[in-house]
C-alpha cells in the first residue's frame, strides 16, 4: 500500500496550504536521489513479490461467515520477529516480512531477503508463499483465541475480495465491539462522536451506507486517505460494476444497500423488497456513465451496459487483495525499458488471473478487480474529468524508454505539472522522465504530516514517496528510497489478481520474472500505441476475457527501438489476438507468433537448466499455458461456476450468506490442496503427496 509513516495526518482544510509545499519539496527530492544514484550499477537479478491475504470468521453453526477485524493483533506478533532481527535482539532472520493493508481484516506478506537471478533461486518463490501461508494459518487461532466466539474459526485465504462486503449489515460478527479496538480514535483526529459512529454506517470517514468505518485499518495512513479523497472530490467515489444478469435477476438491486438482509435462500430478490440507496441513484450512474466518455479506455467499459453494482467507499477498491512483483535492473536505462515492456503485457496478464466474478454480494459481468480500485481513489472533482483523463489508479499514460518509439507509441494525451516540469527539465532531467514524474504531480499529495517541514530533502525522499505511492498505475517505475540507500532502480508490476493456492501465485509471478529475462536476453520490442494497449485493458476487464476476447498484440519483436517503424509498417506486424495465440503461439501465415511462454522456454534452453530444476519450472508454464489455452479456468471462471452451480442459488445473481460460507470454505481446501479441481488446476494433483514442488 506505499509509504506507512509514523505521524499525526493533517485534516484536510489544513493540508490545503501546504500542498504546493509537499510538491515542490518532493521534485527538489527526486533531483537529489537522480543526481546521486544515476550512474548505479547493480549487476545482480534481484526480485520479489508481495502477497494479500483476507482474515475471515466462520460461524458453522449459523454457517456465516464475516470480516475479521483483528489483522492489527496478528501484525504485532508476525512484525515482532523483524522488529527484534532489525534490533539486533536475534540473529536469525525471518522467513517473511508482514506488514498492515488498507483493511483490518488484510495482511501483506512478502520474502524477508529478496530472492536472487539464480535458475534454482525461481524455485523459491514457491516455497517462501507456502511458508508465509503456514506462518499466518498456525498464528491466527492462537491470537484471535480470546475474541472468538463458539463455532467460530478463522480463516486466511488468498481470495481477490470478500464477497459479501457492502451487501449485508451483518458484515461483522454481532460480537464486535468498541471495547476491543481501544485505538479507534487515533485512526484521525476524531471527535468523540465521530469515534463512535466508527462501528456504524454512514461513519465520519467513508460516509459509506454500506460499510462501516471500522473495517479501515487504523494506519493513519488508510482513514486520512479513504477521507481526503471524499473531501478532496466533494462526494462519495462512484464505482459502477456492470451486474450480471440471470435468468431471475433483479436489475435494480446493484442500486440497493444491503440486499442481503432481506433475502432469504429460498426467496429470490424479485419479490423482495430492498431499500433504495439515494433518491438520485440513477442520476449518479447517468453523471457516471458520460464522465468516463473522456476518460481511459477501461473506464468507459461502462459505456456498454445497462444495469450495474453501486459501490461509494475505497474500502470496495483497497479492500480488494493482490500479487505484485518487483524486479531490480541492472541500472537506470534497464529499468526504464523493463517499464514499458512489461506495461505493455498488463492486460494480458490481468485478464489470465481473473478472479474477481463478484461484488457487494452480487455476480459481475466482469472477472477483474482493476477498474473498481481505480474508481475507489478516483479523487477528481467533477471540473477535473475533462481536464484529467484518468483516476490516480489505472494504466500508465507515457513510456519512459530513452528510445525513439517509446515517443512515438507514447499516444495519449497526458496532463503535466507544468511548475514540476520546468523545474525537472532546468535539473538536466531529460524531457520523458520529466515528463513522467511531471504527470505525477498533477495530483494532490491526499496526507500531510504535520512534521512536514522537517523533513531533510538532502537525505529523505518522504515528499517524493507521497506523491509517487499514491500514483497507483498497472507498472511503477521506483527510484532507489533515498539518495543514501543501498537499493537500486526498480520496477513493480501490479496488476495481476490473486490466485487460491500458492502454486498458481507462484507460476504466475515466476513467469513474469522469467520473461522479463527473455525480453533483456533477446532484445525483445513489445512497444505498441499506448491507445492500444488501454484498449487492450477494457477487454481484459469482460466475463472470460481470455476465451473470448481478441487483443491488439505486436508480432514481430525485433524491430529497433532507437528507430521509428512507419504506420505501414507497424500495421503488419500488429495483430489481434486471442490470450492462446499470444501466450502459447500460433503458426496461420498471416498472423504467425512464435507466443510468450514459448520465448521463455527458448531462453532457459540457452541457460541450460538442471533437468529436476526445469522440470519444477516446466511445471509453471504448463498451468500458464493451460490457462491461456482455456482448457483449464481462471479462479474467475471457476468461483462463478461454482456460485451458479450452488445448490441454493436462485439464478438471480445473488450471492446470499450460504453460498459464500460454502466459497469461503472451498477456497480454504483448495489453498491447502484438500481439494484439487480438475477444471482448475486439473493435472497438477500431486500437491497433497508431495507439495507442488
Amino acid at each position: 500500500m506505499g509509504l506507512l509513516k509514523a505521524g499525526t495526518p493533517l485534516k484536510w482544510t489544513d493540508a490545503l496550504s501546504l500542498i504546493d509545499y509537499v510538491k515542490e519539496h518532493g521534485i527538489k527530492q527526486f533531483i537529489i536521489i537522480y543526481n546521486k544514484v544515476k550512474d548505479r550499477t547493480d549487476k545482480e537479478l534481484k526480485w520479489g513479490d508481495e502477497i494479500e491475504y483476507l482474515l475471515l470468521e466462520k460461524d458453522s453453526e449459523s454457517r456465516q461467515v464475516y470480516l475479521s477485524l483483528h489483522a492489527k493483533q496478528v501484525l504485532d506478533v508476525l512484525m515482532k520477529e523483524e522488529e527484534d532481527f532489525n534490533s539486533k535482539l536475534i540473529t536469525q532472520a525471518p522467513l517473511a516480512s508482514w506488514k498492515p493493508e488498507y483493511g483490518r481484516f488484510m495482511l501483506e506478506g512478502t520474502p524477508f531477503f529478496p530472492y536472487e537471478g539464480c535458475i534454482s533461486c525461481y524455485l523459491k518463490c514457491e516455497e517462501s508463499m507456502q511458508k508465509r501461508r503456514m506462518i499466518a494459518q498456525s498464528i491466527v487461532p492462537k491470537i484471535l483465541q480470546q475474541f472468538k466466539s463458539p463455532n467460530v474459526t478463522n480463516s486466511v485465504i488468498t481470495m481477490s475480495l470478500f464477497p459479501l462486503l457492502g451487501a449485508t449489515s451483518k458484515v461483522l460478527n454481532s460480537d464486535i465491539n468498541k471495547s476491543q479496538f481501544n485505538k479507534i480514535g487515533d485512526i484521525l483526529p476524531l471527535s468523540d462522536d465521530e469515534s463512535n459512529e466508527m462501528l456504524t454506517f454512514n461513519g465520519p470517514i467513508a460516509r459509506s451506507p454500506y460499510i462501516p468505518d471500522i473495517i479501515t485499518n487504523e494506519h493513519p495512513r488508510f482513514g486520512t486517505l479513504t477521507r481526503n479523497i471524499r473531501l478532496r472530490r466533494g462526494k462519495n467515489v462512484n464505482i459502477l460494476v456492470p451486474l450480471y444478469i440471470d435468468e431471475n435477476t433483479n436489475v435494480n438491486i446493484g442500486k440497493q444497500v444491503h440486499h442481503l438482509d432481506n433475502i432469504t435462500s429460498s426467496s429470490t430478490t424479485s419479490s423482495s423488497t430492498l431499500t433504495n440507496l439515494y433518491p438520485n441513484i440513477d442520476e449518479i450512474i447517468q453523471q457516471k456513465k458520460e464522465q468516463v466518455l473522456s476518460s481511459s479506455y477501461a473506464q468507459r467499459l461502462i459505456t456498454d451496459f445497462e444495469h450495474f453494482i453501486h459501490m461509494d467507499a475505497m474500502a470496495f477498491g483497497m479492500g480488494c487483495c493482490c500479487m505484485q512483483s518487483t524486479l531490480l535492473a541492472r541500472d537506470i536505462h534497464e529499468a526504464r525499458n523493463l517499464y514499458d515492456q512489461m506495461a505493455v503485457l498488463c492486460p494480458i496478464m490481468l485478464a489470465l488471473t481473473a478472479a474477481t466474478p463478484m461484488a457487494r454480494g452480487l455476480l459481475a459481468d466482469t472477472d477483474v478487480r482493476w477498474n473498481i480500485v481505480s474508481a475507489s481513489v478516483d479523487d477528481r472533482r467533477d471540473e477535473e474529468n475533462n481536464t484529467i483523463s484518468k483516476s490516480r489508479y489505472d494504466s500508465i499514460s507515457l513510456y519512459i524508454g530513452e528510445n525513439e518509439q517509446a515517443k512515438q507509441f507514447s499516444d495519449l494525451e497526458i496532463e503535466i505539472d507544468e511548475q514540476s516540469y520546468n523545474t525537472l527539465r532546468e535539473n538536466n532531467i531529460d524531457e520523458q522522465l520529466s515528463r513522467h514524474i511531471a504527470h505525477y504531480f498533477i495530483r494532490d499529495p491526499l496526507v500531510i504530516f504535520t512534521d512536514c517541514k522537517q523533513v531533510d530533502d538532502e537525505n529523505e525522499s518522504v515528499h517524493f514517496e507521497n506523491l509517487q505511492s499514491t500514483n497507483w498505475q498497472t507498472v511503477r517505475f521506483k527510484p532507489p528510497p533515498g539518495p543514501n540507500s543501498s537499493i537500486g532502480w526498480r520496477v513493480e508490476f501490479r496488476v495481476m489478481e490473486v490466485q487460491l493456492t500458492d502454486f498458481e501465485n507462484a507460476a504466475f509471478t515466476v513467469f513474469i520474472v522469467l520473461l522479463t529475462r527473455a525480453i533483456l536476453s533477446f532484445k525483445l520490442n513489445m512497444l505498441m500505441p499506448l491507445s492500444q494497449v488501454d484498449e487492450n485493458m477494457k477487454k481484459a476487464h469482460l466475463r472470460d476475457a481470455v476465451l473470448n476476447q481478441k487483443f491488439s498484440f505486436r508480432t514481430c519483436l525485433d524491430s529497433d527501438l532507437n528507430s521509428k517503424i512507419s504506420s505501414e509498417t507497424f500495421s503488419k506486424c500488429t495483430k489481434e489476438l486471442t490470450i492462446n495465440e499470444i501466450m502459447n503461439g500460433v503458426q496461420e501465415q498471416d498472423k504467425k507468433f512464435i507466443g510468450l511462454i514459448p520465448l521463455v522456454r527458448k531462453y532457459l534452453d540457452q541457460m541450460h537448466v538442471e533437468v529436476n530444476d526445469r522440470i519444477k519450472l516446466e511445471r509453471y508454464l504448463n498451468l500458464v499455458s493451460l490457462r491461456a489455452s482455456g482448457k483449464l479456468q481462471t479462479n474467475a471462471a471457476f468461483i462463478r461456476q461454482f456460485i451458479r452451480n450452488h445448490q441454493n442459488y436462485q439464478k438471480d445473481s445473488v450471492i446470499t450468506q450460504d453460498i459464500a460460507f460454502d466459497l469461503i470454505e472451498m477456497a480454504e481446501k483448495i489453498s491447502t490442496y484438500e481439494f484439487i479441481p480438475d477444471s482448475l488446476l486439473g493435472g497438477f494433483n500431486d500437491f497433497a503427496k508431495t507439495g507442488s514442488q
